[in-house]
């Protein structure tokens, strides 16, 4: 068998070429290797022939070593029954002598089999028929091991399904229009909206949806949402019960070479938020009337005799005839709410002992049907005696009940307003952890694949696969960093940091980018800038990847800059550092510079672009920067690049804070590591990665496990998911903290690896007696850098 004939079946496969160079490796007695088949015994795929029965009669090292056979001869001789032994589906065995009866060929089949440990896994199968010396019909062909390809399919499958979960459980309605209001598309939650379903509008005129009434202020200011002019616009809804419902809705024109070809947007429910103001309304309406026709309720007592006079308006308020209440103090007090009567009492005792000039205060007072009404009583004192008790007062009564309603109503939809933000924070922290989750087991499937030989393409398509995961979780950090600075709880720290480190992670982190794309990276660091600031290094760090990831991302030749450089001298302790970032991409042109400002919002319009992202990149850099208290600036030329300023405000050291600490980078020694991680598509990448660093490394599968395995064996340290079965992570690391039966090991370093990474995740878990944070998906980079900075930090 020539290399000829052989090629039509060639795939790839994942034997290591250690495996197939090793001495043990070679049977001599496989046919294969008798015949003088060097190429085939030694092909990183597995090759085989077999007869249409069911038994090997040839195999390669790599095909034993597929199916947990230490050689081929072994395979041979165990493997009495292909179909039922090694097949999960003993008839793919049967479809394929069928496939091969009509015609005598197959190529890149696709199904599951068995190892000889029982694990199942995905190959890739071509064969043929041909016959021996005798004239007997025999099967040869490749087999190839593709189960990382589709369990990473898999994995992109589900992610794709959160992202989908994640659209359909906003509160909101998203919609897109065409050019002539044709709705092209509208999200799930239509139906609670409007009762339609979404099958039910799409195709139909928008208008055909809006009151008629609210329908020609609507097409008045159409041309203007078409033109970007106005993106937020309210009117009335018709339901499909005939119902009315207010919406709020905020849209962008949707721009096709130049020209506006539709609209995208969301609506948003106000109805009650519309109900609360018609009646605040109504309510002060009301009042106003009442204060114009004289209609408060007047009142004048003799404190002496406990004679009151009481005006019309004041009994009818109450729902009494105007002397249907009995003139004395006495029905005052009756009528007064048991909560409310000991409170209004004493304003009117202080007026009268003069302990105050006058009082106003709100009570409830039954009315003749028996129900509540609230009352705004003002009084003072008309006389006095010469002692300055008060001989006569006189005031008026005012229902305030609809305002209260109104105010009360307000409550209630602040509250409810309240608990939706909860809610919303809630999502997307559980979003956010449901998201990490997958996206680390994909990045580190994607880590252990580059550690391992790959073809070009292989090695290509690893690359690119590990770069997506990559935007993915920036674009989930900025989506978070975003909703953080818009709520306003996005909190600044102050801590001594080593300048030239920025430069060092912009190189590291940007380097392979800047390099693939033939583009020069350089950093240049004023000498005149101290080696230590402080000030909120995370953000500082956060400004600047995202300046060079804007610059490298609309760079396709020449350079990208960076420079920081001291703007002033200090002033006391404070000093002002000036940040530039200057490239020789696309630029902007100058009317578009503030749009790039905005969330979401890139000058490339949606079906022409070229560069990928989300647009928050910009938008999030100059939040961030007026949070710190800085300034930016940006300047652009179309075709020669672009150039942004940042200046921020940091302070010099004081001698504590500017104590030179140890180096941040360190070799990392050899440790025993207790991984606990219940998910094996996070907990295979993570310890196979740790162990090809020279790690050795135990699982445990819950917190009670590596209570059990900690008390059992000694490690140098723990890496604690947090969400786990049984016992989660937080309990395990309070359980060893406060173990008297784990004598010093309760002391071992213990760090959470979580896809907890909300504010507030991580001062918790340093709380609960964690010594390090790493949010998920971890870089094996990072991991090193967090185990090295244990150092002799042991149980």
């Amino acid at each position: 068998m020539d290399v000829e004939s052989i090629s039509p079946f060639v795939v790839y496969g994942s034997c290591q070429p250690e495996d197939i160079m090793s001495a043990e490796c070679h049977d001599t007695d496989n046919v294969f290797f008798e015949n003088g088949h060097d190429l085939l015994m030694n092909a990183p795929i597995g090759v085989y022939t077999s007869t249409p029965e069911g038994r090997f009669t040839a195999a390669n090292i790599c095909m034993a070593r597929m199916f947990g056979f230490a050689s081929p001869r072994e395979l041979i001789d165990s493997v009495t029954d292909i179909g039922t032994q090694l097949y999960a589906d003993p008839q793919d065995r049967e479809r394929l002598k069928k496939a091969l009866r009509d015609r005598t060929e197959v190529m890149n089949q696709e199904f599951q089999m068995v190892r000889r440990d029982g694990t199942v896994i995905w190959v890739s199968r071509s064969a043929r028929v041909v016959r021996d010396e005798q004239g007997r019909v025999v099967y040869e062909g490749f087999v190839s091991d593709i189960t990382g390809r589709r369990e990473a399919e898999a994995a992109r499958f589900k992610l794709s399904q959160n992202y989908q979960e994640l659209v359909e459980n906003i509160n909101d309605v998203l919609f897109s229009t065409g050019q002539d209001g044709t709705i092209q598309y509208v999200s799930p939650r239509v139906v609670e909206l409007l009762g339609f379903a979404p099958v039910e509008i799409v195709g139909r005129r928008y208008s055909e949806f809006v009151l008629a009434e609210d329908l020609p202020r609507l097409e008045r200011a159409w041309g203007e949402i078409m033109a970007g002019r106005l993106e937020s616009n309210e009117y009335r809804l018709v339901k499909k019960d005939g119902g009315m419902v207010w919406v709020r809705s905020s849209s962008r024109p949707i721009v096709h070479d130049g020209k506006a070809v539709g609209l995208r947007g969301v609506l948003v429910d106000i109805t009650g938020l519309k109900m609360v103001e018609e009646a605040l309304r109504k309510s002060e309406e009301r009042f106003m009337l009442a204060m114009d026709a004289a209609r408060d309720g007047i009142w004048d007592w003799n404190v002496g005799t406990g004679e009151v006079y009481y005006s019309p308006a004041y009994a009818e308020m109450l729902g009494y005839a105007a002397d249907g209440i009995p003139a004395h103090v006495s029905s005052w007090m009756d009528l007064i709410h048991p909560e409310d009567g000991e409170r209004a009492l004493e304003a009117n005792t202080n007026c009268i002992e003069n302990r105050a000039e006058s009082f106003e205060i709100e009570y409830r007072m039954r009315a003749k049907d028996g129900s509540w009404r609230w009352i705004l009583g003002r009084g003072r004192a008309a006389s006095r005696n010469k002692d300055g008790r008060a001989t006569r007062m006189v005031g008026t009564h005012t229902d305030i009940t609809e305002r209260k309603r109104s105010e009360e109503a307000i409550v209630r939809a602040k509250e409810r307003a309240e608990e939706a933000t909860r809610a919303k924070s809630e999502f997307l922290a559980n979003m956010s952890h449901e998201i990490r989750t997958p996206i680390n087991g994909i990045t580190g499937m994607m880590q252990l694949l580059q550690t391992t030989f790959l073809e070009d393409d292989q090695r290509e398509y690893v690359n690119l696969a590990a770069t997506a995961a990559d935007r993915l979780t920036r674009l989930l950090t900025d989506i978070l960093d975003l909703s953080r600075v818009e709520a306003g709880k996005m909190d600044l720290v102050e801590e001594a940091f080593e300048v030239g480190s920025i430069g060092e992670s912009v190189v590291g982190l940007f380097a392979v980018t800047a390099r693939s794309k033939g583009v020069v990276l350089e950093w240049t660091l004023d000498r005149a800038l101290p080696g230590r600031l402080v000030g909120d290094e995370a953000r500082l760090r956060q400004i600047v990847f995202n300046l060079v990831g804007n610059a490298l991302k609309f760079t396709d030749q020449g350079s990208v800059k960076v420079e920081m450089d001291r703007l002033s001298p200090a002033k006391g302790n404070d000093l002002r550092v000036l940040v530039t970032v200057s490239d020789t991409g696309v630029g902007v042109a100058e009317n578009r510079l503030e749009e790039i400002f905005q969330p979401f919002k890139q000058v490339e319009e949606l079906y022409t672009r070229r560069h990928q992202g989300a647009g928050l990149g910009l938008s999030i850099v100059r939040r961030i920067v007026q949070l710190m208290g800085g300034s930016m600036a940006m300047e652009s030329e179309v075709g020669k690049g672009s150039r942004v300023y940042v200046v921020l405000p940091f302070k010099l050291p004081t001698e504590a804070s500017g104590q030179t600490g140890p180096e941040s980078t360190r070799a990392c020694r050899r440790m025993r590591i207790l991984l606990a991680e219940d998910d094996l598509s996070n907990q295979i990448p993570t310890r196979k990665l740790l162990e090809k660093a020279g790690h050795r490394v135990a699982v445990a599968k819950d917190g009670r496990q590596v209570l059990e395995i900690l008390a059992e064996d000694d490690f140098d340290c723990v890496l604690m998911d947090i969400q786990m079965p049984i016992m989660n992570g937080v309990e395990a690391t309070r359980a060893i903290r406060s173990s008297d039966s784990l004598g010093s090991k309760r002391h071992i370093p213990i760090v959470a690896l979580t896809a907890y990474a909300m504010k507030g995740d991580r001062e918790k878990f340093l709380a609960a007696g964690m010594n390090g944070y790493l949010a998920k998906p971890v870089l094996m980079e990072d991991l090193a850098e967090v185990l090295a900075g244990l150092g002799g930090k042991t149980g």
